[in-house]
């Protein structure tokens, strides 16, 4: 437990050396206009903070649902701050490609994947199976973390 958390927390500051801050710059700059942000939007963060803290618990959902709550508060707050003409289109648009694309593509993934997995592993002993997948635990676990991008 203790190395996956690590390997997890080595693989995101490398995420980040490598790739940078480009989705908080997209959330910032892309979708509402950075003259507007004040204590409305604050306020709408701290919504978005309280509500998904309530959630998780209540009953922890199987997702992850911070991104979809911080842009739907935040664009409420844009709104009510600065009228509908406040949110960029462009940029909301962008994010919400980017937030559902690579969920599909990785279930899509994931199916062909397993197909290909029950028929190579069909013929041998549960034990095997498990000793192996027990070692690959560790290396799925830090491959499944939401924040490589």
């Amino acid at each position: 437990m203790v190395l996956s958390v690590l390997l997890a927390a080595f693989l995101k500051f490398i995420a980040l050396t490598i790739f940078g801050v480009s989705v908080a710059k997209t959330v910032c700059s892309g979708i509402i206009s950075p003259r507007i942000i004040d204590v409305v939007i604050l306020s709408g963060l701290i919504d978005a903070i309280a509500l998904d803290g309530v959630t998780w618990h209540l009953a922890p959902p199987p997702t992850s649902p911070q991104h979809v709550l911080f842009i739907h508060d935040l664009l409420d707050a844009s709104i009510a701050k600065a009228g509908l003409s406040s949110p960029k289109l462009s940029g909301l648009s962008t994010v919400v490609l980017l937030m559902v694309l690579p969920s599909l593509i990785v279930f899509v993934l994931a199916f062909f994947l397993m197909g290909f997995l029950i028929r190579l592993l069909y013929d041998r002993s549960l034990s095997s199976v498990n000793k192996n997948f027990k070692r690959l635990q560790l290396v799925s676990s830090s491959l499944v973390n939401k924040q490589w991008y």
